[in-house]
């Protein structure tokens, strides 16, 4: 069974180790709505557009840059730098992509969420779903 945050419960508990709030006080849910499934995937949606970013970003900076090392230095010279700062450049990237677009990417997709869920709490609150009494069975 589910608290009324959507957590999972231990059988048994009088209280929401999430929210803190007590199961007889608001009841059980039997299942996460789709809202509240729709609110996550579109969080992960934003982290990883703000990490993807980030890493194709840095990789179109490494081919510039090679490029114009390939077009700038003449000879064997040009294309030992092309190949040193397009694997440089990706390995950059990366870099950058895991560690500024990891948080980046999960502060934005997290303010996203936070104002999701104040709106789905809003909403909710007009529209009440039925929880299930404390003690009660989903399929009784």
């Amino acid at each position: 069974m589910l608290a009324n945050c959507y957590n999972p419960l231990v059988e048994g508990a009088s209280t929401c180790s999430h929210c803190g709030l007590a199961v007889a006080e608001v009841g059980l849910v039997e299942r996460v709505p789709r809202d509240v499934l729709v609110m996550i995937k579109t969080k992960h949606g934003r982290e990883a557009r703000i990490v993807r970013s980030i890493a194709y970003g840095g990789l179109l900076l490494a081919m510039i840059g090679a490029s114009a090392g390939l077009i700038f230095i003449s000879g064997n010279w040009g294309i030992a730098a092309f190949i040193v700062i397009l694997i440089g450049g990706y390995f950059v990237s990366a870099l950058l992509a895991n560690s500024l677009g990891d948080a980046w990417g999960y502060r934005y997709g997290q303010k996203g969420l936070d104002e999701d869920w104040q709106t789905f709490l809003a909403q909710r609150a007009a529209e009440p779903v039925e929880p299930i009494g404390h003690g009660e069975r989903a399929n009784a």
